[in-house]
């Protein structure tokens, strides 16, 4: 009998920690973004590597001064591109987070998140 052979095709993962803090007009407060993923109940940092199809988890947290923002949307993008090439365009939840669940395939991914800002918080 023959032992099966499994080849493992590994996932590299890396992502941007956006922190802009651009105030478009004195009445709106400058905001940072910051993502964090996931793959099951382990953070990914930066350069590592995962098994291809397991599902990473993107978190988008915006913050507003020292206060959490709780509205407003977050766009997941390729970091690879000029332009945010958007993976999904979500709501920021009233826990202050958007959360994006994915099953990305074989190769280098480069993920990051934008918030589009509000009346009150500058984009960042």
């Amino acid at each position: 009998m023959v032992a099966p052979l499994f080849n493992k095709i590994f996932l590299a993962i890396s992502f941007v920690i956006l922190t802009t803090t651009q105030a478009m007009s004195a009445s709106r407060t400058a905001t940072t973004t910051t993502l964090t993923l996931k793959s099951g109940a382990n953070g990914i940092v930066s350069g590592a590597s995962i098994a291809t199809g397991s599902e990473v988890t993107l978190t988008a947290t915006v913050n507003g001064g020292s206060a959490t923002v709780t509205t407003g949307q977050v766009s997941f993008c390729n970091a690879a591109t000029t332009h945010c090439n958007g993976i999904d365009l979500l709501q920021i939840s009233s826990s202050g987070t958007a959360v994006i669940r994915l099953h990305p395939g074989p190769g280098d991914r480069s993920f990051v998140a934008v918030f589009a800002g509000t009346p009150n918080g500058a984009p960042s």
